[in-house]
């Protein structure tokens, strides 16, 4: 069953809707569900595509936890201050305060 709607539109896609219905001999309307219908092919087809290159990025066995580790360490190889911060906060017991004022030059002592 068609509906009738009001649509705003600028004058440009006005004109090419109307040369394209007269040059196919159909209603804007047809126009317009072709036009609507190539677009949604197209944006599922590139979902799709999308879908199935994360698929094979999962396939390539790709570990992000393992690519994380190796970045770490590289950053803890080119500053080992930032090594030993980043141990200390991860291992230590006392509070963030405590180790900002015993490790940091904060000017608190």
């Amino acid at each position: 069953m068609a509906s009738k709607t009001t649509v705003a539109i600028d004058q440009g896609i006005r004109k090419k809707l109307k040369k394209l219905a007269s040059l196919l001999d159909i209603s804007q309307g047809e126009v317009i569900n072709k036009a609507v219908s190539m677009f949604e092919k197209s944006i599922l087809s590139q979902l799709a595509e999308h879908k199935s290159m994360v698929k094979e990025s999962q396939k390539a066995g790709i570990n992000v936890e393992q690519i994380l580790k190796e970045a770490t360490q590289k950053v803890w190889d080119q500053d080992p201050e930032r090594k030993e911060i980043q141990k200390k906060l991860q291992e230590g017991p006392e509070t963030i305060d405590d180790f900002i004022i015993t490790n940091w030059e904060s000017g608190l002592e």
